[in-house]
């Protein structure tokens, strides 16, 4: 990434940070507040209940109970389907088995392959019962596992970005460090970034606007926000000022001509 687009990423957070919005004074997104760079089943349910609260209450504005159903829905996902994807890595250390650590892919399931050992069932498990799921299933086979996984996230990066494609990226990683990781352009619009996720036959934005940015000041991680395999990040680019120029240009000539045909006409 340029020092330009780190400098345009670090002045968004600083300038979102002094001037929050008046979504950011009470914000139905308190994941960041939860203390665990992961949620826990425990957290969600609680995250559940407070943006039902807000959906219930006219003290919000429409925006923001907007945003609690969202939360909502995708919240519910996670504690019914659990927080693997295919795709989606997970790098796995067994103390005293395994010397190094490996990686494995998430296969449909969804699941992973161990060699030897076989297949491991991921289902309904969330990204912060990993270890200790995985400490369950291995305690089949191996006496007493000590056991240390981390997981990671397929995201697509598109649009005004230095290297789009798909990431792998931690689970734990912040928003704003996920958007570094692809690369802020000088053309970079950093207000108008969305986050869109495909529901069966259309692309729905899960997050965007006030709330996006709001959750880049607050530094949420991507569990934080409930993201998931898949979800692609939309860097949009800035108008410069040459297609401003071109714009207006553009309307000084419609203009005229109507004019013109008004003078003709009359």
């Amino acid at each position: 990434m340029t020092k330009h687009g780190a400098f345009a990423l670090l002045a968004l957070l600083v300038g979102t940070w002094l001037a929050p919005t008046a979504a950011s004074a009470q914000s139905p997104a308190l994941a960041a507040q939860m203390g665990g760079l992961q949620l826990s089943r425990s957290d969600l349910e609680t995250l559940l209940e407070r943006n039902r609260q807000v959906v219930g209450s006219s003290a919000y504005s429409g925006s923001m109970r907007e945003r609690a159903r969202k939360d909502i829905e995708m919240i519910l996902q996670r504690l019914d389907e659990g927080d693997f994807r295919i795709g989606d890595r997970i790098v796995l250390l067994i103390e005293g088995e395994w010397p190094t650590a490996d990686t494995f892919v998430v296969e449909s399931g969804p699941q992973i392959t161990l060699p030897i050992l076989g297949v491991i069932p991921l289902k309904g498990v969330l990204r912060a019962e990993l270890e200790e799921h995985l400490t369950t299933e291995l305690a089949r086979f191996i006496q007493q596992p000590i056991v240390h996984a981390e997981s990671t996230i397929r995201l697509m990066m598109t649009g005004q970005v230095g290297s789009p494609g798909f990431y792998n990226v931690p689970s734990t990683l912040l928003v704003g460090e996920a958007l570094m990781r692809a690369g802020i352009q000088q053309t970079s619009n950093l207000d108008g970034v969305r986050i869109t996720r495909r529901e069966v036959d259309r692309e729905v934005d899960i997050w965007e606007g006030d709330a996006l940015q709001d959750a880049l000041a607050q530094g949420m991680t991507l569990d934080q926000m409930n993201l998931r395999a898949g979800d692609q990040f939309v860097v949009p680019a800035k108008v410069s000022s040459a297609v401003w120029g071109r714009v207006a240009r553009g309307a000084i000539v419609l203009g005229s001509f109507l004019i013109f045909g008004v003078r003709i006409f009359f």
